[in-house]
């Protein structure tokens, strides 16, 4: 059973795995839960799952403009200015009311960080090329796990609390969110022995139980494993760099940016929340090297993507990003209505002349529910061409025109949905409805290839 306890002034539960995940759980659910109440469409709750992210990572660890990178990095995977601005006013939103009730402790005593000297610099590239070796294999087991537990709930559970306590007798330290033991390595109060112990603990410990389907979070474990890395990787290095080696805690430090970046594919979002942790622009250059050396080893050598990424292929659920995804996604279909007016499929000439004066794009046609949908022009062309015929019932189903199929789509849907419809029913147009059933308007096939080749593409 989890304790809670309160650390800093801040509530927080004491987990073996932190709170940064599942508070980026709930800011999303609770962020799409508000959009559904509101009847938002679907393009604003894919941006308000980023704002409810980007909040709960800004109040966790006070790191406003990290929780607006993380969110554009990890959950939108796309850098807009039209979804930077509310995903920036979330963030900054609970950062000032963490802040005003907590106040502006930090959860990390962070000693003052600065290189020493550019004989450091490789050594900086190296505790790179580290930490993308032990984030390659902490994805690689997590993703392991999760192929081979197949068990019941209940047997992952039994085993998950036998692993963690066979660790915890050996290293108590893996228990609990971690803060603590992260202060302690940027301080360089643990000795190599147990830096060691610990790390290999907890690399082996978290992706198995995450892997065996147990909820927790990410976040914190990485800072974790990459600070315990950093302090190692100075302690067994101290003497290469000479009498002016960097202290221990710049490379916990690094270590930390490094892992989160390397393991989110988060490479920005790592920087920016090293900068906002130390409020020491000093850590940038080593950061920069550090984190991107990291990156890109486990993105291009290992072959691996971000680990959330990694997880939904991993379950057969493989997250395509191509931009047109992406660019449809961002626009509502009723930014793109086409007017209509609706007819039934045997109209006498009153009611066809009475639908052409309307001056609308479509004519939907129907007989208990929408079928089809039909150009006016050639409905004026028949009544034109055919005076004789239009005095008596014109069937609309049988006069020269070409008629489009239709479906129903929600007027809460993105182009991206529209689309994907289309391809799933094979049709080339939709009506779409308001949340009252009542018709809105049309959407075609054309209009979006049109919008695509020659507003987006450009």
């Amino acid at each position: 059973m989890a304790t809670v306890c309160f650390s800093r002034g801040r509530y927080s539960q004491r987990t073996f795995q932190g709170r940064e995940g599942p508070a980026a759980h709930l800011g999303a659910a609770c962020s799409s839960l508000l959009g559904q109440v509101l009847h938002l469409p679907n393009n604003s709750l894919r941006l308000l799952v980023g704002c409810g992210v980007a909040a709960a990572i800004s109040a966790a660890f006070n790191t406003p403009l990290a929780g607006v990178i993380f969110a554009m990095e990890v959950i939108l995977l796309e850098y807009t200015v039209i979804g930077f601005t509310p995903v920036l006013v979330a963030s900054v939103t609970a950062a000032l009311l963490v802040q005003s009730v907590y106040g502006h402790d930090a959860d990390f005593d962070i000693p003052a960080l600065q290189i020493q000297s550019l004989n450091e610099i490789p050594l900086v590239i190296l505790l790179g090329f580290v930490i993308a070796l032990i984030a390659a294999g902490f994805m690689r087991l997590m993703l392991y796990s999760q192929k081979s537990a197949k068990w019941p709930m209940t047997y992952r559970l039994l085993l998950a609390g036998l692993l963690t306590g066979i660790a915890a007798l050996f290293y108590p330290q893996v228990m609990g969110i971690g803060y603590d033991t992260i202060s302690e390595s940027l301080q360089g109060n643990f000795t190599l022995s147990l830096l060691i112990g610990m790390l290999v603990a907890k690399c082996l410990l978290t992706p198995v139980v995450l892997g065996l389907g147990i909820p927790g979070g990410l976040i914190g474990p990485t800072f974790y494993i990459g600070a315990l890395t950093g302090a190692a990787f100075a302690l067994l290095t101290a003497g290469m760099a000479g009498p002016e080696h960097s202290e221990v805690g710049l490379y916990a430090m690094l270590g930390m940016g490094a892992m989160m970046g390397a393991v989110l594919n988060a490479p920005l979002a790592a920087l920016i929340a090293l900068l906002e942790l130390t409020a020491n622009p000093n850590i940038i250059f080593p950061g920069m090297l550090a984190i991107v050396v990291a990156s890109t080893t486990v993105r291009y050598v290992f072959k691996l993507p971000s680990i959330f990424l990694a997880t939904l292929q991993n379950q057969g659920l493989d997250y395509r990003h191509e931009p047109l995804s992406q660019a449809l996604s961002r626009i509502g279909v009723a930014s793109m209505l086409q007017s209509t007016v609706q007819l039934s499929f045997n109209c006498n000439l009153t009611a066809a002349k009475h639908a052409l004066q309307q001056e609308s794009q479509w004519l939907l046609l129907s007989n208990k529910e929408p079928d089809s949908i039909l150009l006016p022009a050639d409905l004026e062309t028949f009544i034109s061409e055919h005076p004789e015929d239009a005095e008596h019932d014109i069937d609309l189903m049988e006069i020269p025109a070409l008629r489009r199929d239709v479906a129903p789509l929600s007027i809460k849907a993105s182009l991206k949905d529209a689309l994907d419809k289309m391809n799933h029913d094979q049709l080339d147009a939709l009506y779409v409805c308001h949340l009252n059933q009542q018709i809105a308007g049309i959407i075609t096939r054309d209009q979006i290839e049109h919008l695509y080749t020659q507003k987006l593409h450009n």
